[in-house]
């Protein structure tokens, strides 16, 4: 029988191996660690510039589109300046509106009349502010401050006058205003 020798002697394994292994470590352990600390390092600074650029661009696209909101709010407000003026004046009796009608001026369209415009249909024209005429005109009609009153508000006043009444204040809108709306109640009151 050979007597074989163990590869390892236990007092290495157990003694020497663990101080050898320790003094190595002392050895390595600045190197591992300026190793890792470096790798984390860089880790976290690319992290933190893909955070700063996303920041970046999102202020960018912000600040880009505070500035077209501005100028629309510009545009908007000069275009209703424009038109409180026109309006201002024509309510003065200083002009006529930019394309007939404050309407069009509000809605930035000089030049162009409503679908409606002529008919006395819309708010504007019914209201009795389109300078056509300075209230004293219909003073002798039975319905008071006929020239001040708008469509819907004449047409409310129609039911409590007679045949005669009637025909007058038709006979006054169709050569004054002309609108549809006034003349056709009054035509449907007298046939009805």
């Amino acid at each position: 029988m050979t007597d074989e020798k163990p590869k390892y002697d236990p007092k290495d394994v157990l003694f020497y191996a663990p101080i050898g292994m320790a003094m190595t470590l002392k050895d390595l352990m600045p190197s591992i660690v300026e190793a890792l600390s470096s790798r984390g390092r860089t880790q976290v600074e690319q992290m933190h510039n893909a955070a700063n650029n996303v920041y970046v661009l999102a202020r960018s696209v912000a600040q880009m589109r505070v500035g077209q909101a501005q100028t629309e709010a510009r545009k908007r407000t000069d275009r209703v300046k424009t038109a409180a003026e026109s309006g201002l004046k024509v309510v003065q009796g200083f002009d006529t509106p930019p394309g007939g009608t404050i309407v069009s001026a509000l809605r930035g369209t000089a030049g162009a009349r409503p679908e409606s415009a002529g008919n006395g249909d819309s708010a504007f024209e019914s209201s009795g502010v389109n300078g056509d005429s300075d209230g004293s005109e219909g003073a002798h009609l039975a319905i008071p401050d006929y020239d001040t009153l708008s469509a819907t508000q004449i047409a409310q006043r129609l039911n409590g006058l007679d045949s005669g009444e009637l025909s007058e204040v038709r006979d006054y809108e169709a050569s004054h205003r002309g609108r549809k709306t006034i003349i056709s109640k009054i035509n449907a009151l007298l046939e009805g």
